[in-house]
């Protein structure tokens, strides 16, 4: 690997890293706030219906999101820009229109069971549907930036929706002296919108010259074909990090919901490392396994694991020791969340071991075998919350948690030495 490689890495992954560490920081600000402005419960009812949106979103973008930035990220550097221009297209239209169909039978089932749900949930509800279709476009223009090299762009409307929610719903709060659940979705909703015009301008601005003037070229069988495995991993691997939380409010209630989902939020900080090194690292692993430089690979591999572990590991003690305080900031009520956030701190420092395993599977062609393995992980993990819960409350659904991405990341690790013959882990030494 060239020097100029390296310094594009480096300058790219301290990009993305301080992109990302904003994006979070402000996630942190805006749900510590939302919880003490709504309290335990209401807070509790607006996470349980965006967990549901999650799940709704993953459905509507079809397993685009990993499908376009690796197509895209090959079509630039093969100068296909008819593909490129018909892999666009075909991004958007798919998108929207399954999120319209999802929405709408969403929609009539709402209302066939509206008079079974308690009150106020109806209107909240009905605002998840009615953010799905944006919400789902703006994965879309994220993806294709990705792939198009420009990280900075796909991770800059994200925090810039999160400013403009906060903004308003402060507004809302200052000026009610209340703060409820479809209040600060709604906000949430002008939000995004006004993050998917920004994207979509932006990766105008990023497509090369020669693809505005190609004709649109279309590979829907190859696309779909690659888009079906990367729906299922992706519905399986939020099912994983986020099926606990609808499990808890399911069995426990929507309170012990908002609690466990600020233990989920705060492990998550241990994450962002890997989040930025993958926004630079998912176009490069397509780019290089498609030219066959397996030494540069395995190069960026070793690079990229050792600095997501030190990461992780240094934030995850940070959050062991000042975890108490940071959640009495929530409220009083939030104490609950300590002994779950240990334990998801262990199984987040385990996965970090294994580096970026699960992207150098999806961007080399091996969708499949990986989605097979978030399957099994998926399924043991969902049954050992049924099992653990009752028993254990909030603790039970974090040790099932972190017992289930750990294997998962263990089983993928298994699979990339002994087929790819590459160690992405901090050892970096090839199997060749």
């Amino acid at each position: 690997m060239t020097s100029t490689s390296k310094s594009l890495i480096a300058r790219g992954s301290v990009g993305s890293l301080a992109i990302r560490v904003g994006t979070v920081g402000l996630a942190f600000v805006s749900q510590l706030l939302l919880a003490r402005w709504m309290g335990a419960e209401h807070y509790g009812l607006y996470v349980y219906a965006l967990t549901g949106l999650n799940f709704m979103v993953l459905v509507a973008r079809l397993g685009l999101d990993g499908l376009l930035t690796r197509f895209a990220a090959a079509y630039a550097v093969e100068g296909k820009w008819g593909l490129l221009k018909g892999l666009i297209a075909y991004g958007y239209r798919s998108a929207l229109g399954a999120a319209t169909v999802l929405g709408l039978l969403a929609w009539i089932l709402l209302e066939c069971r509206q008079a079974e749900l308690p009150p106020g949930h109806h209107g909240v509800f009905v605002a998840i549907l009615l953010l799905l279709p944006v919400t789902a476009l703006l994965g879309v223009g994220q993806g294709l930036l990705f792939g198009l090299k420009h990280p900075w762009r796909a991770q800059l409307p994200e925090p810039i929706a999160r400013i403009l929610m906060l903004l308003m719903v402060a507004g809302i709060y200052w000026r009610q002296g209340s703060l409820s659940p479809l209040m600060a979705l709604s906000a949430g909703g002008v939000a995004t919108v006004g993050a998917l015009a920004l994207g979509a301008y932006w990766l105008y601005r990023a497509l090369p010259r020669a693809a505005h003037g190609a004709a649109p070229v279309r590979s829907s069988r190859e696309w779909l074909a690659t888009a079906l495995p990367l729906l299922f991993m992706s519905l399986t691997r939020l099912a994983l990090s986020q099926g606990d939380i609808l499990i808890v409010g399911w069995l426990l209630g929507e309170k012990s919901a908002g609690i466990y989902a600020v233990a989920t939020r705060l492990a998550e900080l241990t994450t962002f490392g890997l989040q930025a090194a993958n926004t630079m690292l998912a176009p490069l692993i397509s780019e290089l396994h498609a030219t066959r430089r397996i030494a540069n690979l395995q190069g960026i591999m070793t690079r990229s694991a050792r600095g997501i572990f030190a990461f992780t590991a240094l934030v995850s003690l940070g959050l062991a020791v000042l975890g108490e305080p940071l959640l009495r900031l929530f409220g009083p009520e939030f104490d609950l969340a300590y002994e779950p956030l240990l334990i998801l701190l262990i199984g987040q420092t385990v996965n970090a071991g294994t580096g970026p395993v699960g992207y150098l599977m999806t961007m080399t062609g091996h969708q499949k075998p990986a989605a097979w393995r978030v399957g099994v992980a998926t399924a043991l993990t969902l049954t050992l919350d049924l099992l653990l819960i009752p028993k254990l409350g909030l603790d039970g659904a974090a040790i099932a948690n972190a017992l289930g991405t750990s294997l998962l990341n263990l089983a993928m690790l298994v699979y990339v030495t002994r087929r790819l013959r590459i160690n992405p882990t901090i050892l970096g030494r090839t199997f060749a």
